[in-house]
């Protein structure tokens, strides 16, 4: 049987087509429902091009090979984005995060050394941590107001900033998660 597009498959399912209403022989109910938008963006181009192309393709198209590759060019098309996403998310590690880390490390294992004189002892990264119960607290006049500036202003330690950092990234998560 030879259809002519996705409404003469839908059709040819149980559906009459002039009416738009079930015929009687049909095997199962049809279930209305309201459409919903597919996101504005490269997947939901994807996908809206994958379910149109593929439909057309189990109808019967004059075009097979054009639908059949543009099916084709929409999972390159998925594929190439994530892989740029991954390569992103390794570059922003390595290149920003990494470098930033270390020289957080770095002023950390100098302040501890400076305030636990002679009672330090080495991670597993090979920086400087303080023993407890050895803190001097008066070496802290001690150091150079620029690596005290350093120490004071590591990100992420101010808890006020922190808790608002987190609260802004847990909405968002909801958000995605509603979608």
């Amino acid at each position: 049987m030879k259809l002519d597009g996705p409404r003469e498959l839908i059709a040819a399912h149980g559906e009459d087509e002039e009416s738009g209403t079930e015929s009687e022989d049909a095997e199962e109910d049809v279930i209305h429902q309201e459409y919903e938008p597919l996101e504005e963006s490269i997947y939901g181009f994807a996908v809206s091009m994958i379910i149109r192309d593929t439909v057309w393709i189990s109808a019967g198209t004059n075009m097979p090979l054009v639908r059949a590759a543009r099916v084709l060019n929409s999972f390159v098309l998925i594929a190439c984005v994530i892989t740029l996403q991954v390569f992103l998310l390794f570059a922003v590690s390595r290149l920003l995060s990494a470098p930033a880390v270390l020289e957080i490390r770095e002023t950390y294992s100098d302040y501890e050394e400076l305030m636990y004189p002679n009672h330090t002892f080495l991670t597993v990264n090979g920086f400087k941590r303080g023993v407890p119960g050895f803190r001097v607290d008066d070496n802290f006049r001690k150091m150079d107001k620029h690596t005290a500036r350093k120490v004071c202003e590591v990100p992420l330690s101010h808890p006020f900033y922190l808790m608002s950092i987190l609260f802004i990234w847990t909405l968002t998560c909801q958000v995605e998660l509603r979608a």
